[in-house]
């Protein structure tokens, strides 16, 4: 399994109403890379069911299923877009690291001390 980093990514389902398809759906992943403007295709994969699209979060502890759809049907109704069930607000850890981002900051202009700055980091 690849792992890659990419500006933009793009998944497709197609259904496939064509005379002698391979299958019914057919799903393409593809992403333009990191510093190049190009679209590259990751994989095709064919199936004859509708396929399970799932969006979730993750955090350090357990990952959250926030809408699911397939041949089972929906998790959540109206199915929404991606941005509107991930929302607009920051990640956890985009809080964390604003917080350890404003305590260098507070650090580097005197406002805090050697051994609050090292009590925040290290929890002691």
């Amino acid at each position: 399994m690849a792992v890659i980093k990419a500006n933009k990514v793009e998944f497709e389902v197609i259904r496939q109403d064509v005379p002698g398809a391979a299958a019914k759906y057919m799903m393409v992943l593809s992403y333009e890379p990191v510093g190049y403007q190009s679209k590259e295709i990751i994989d095709i994969v064919l199936c004859n069911q509708i396929p399970y699209i799932k969006l979730a979060k993750e955090d350090s502890r357990i990952l959250d299923v926030l809408q699911m759809s397939g041949p089972d049907g929906h998790t959540t109704s109206p199915y929404l877009p991606p941005k509107e069930v991930f929302g607009k607000g920051p990640t956890v850890q985009e809080v964390i690291d604003q917080a350890n981002s404003d305590v260098e900051y507070d650090y580097s202009k005197g406002k805090i001390t050697k051994e609050e700055y090292q009590k925040w980091f290290t929890g002691k």
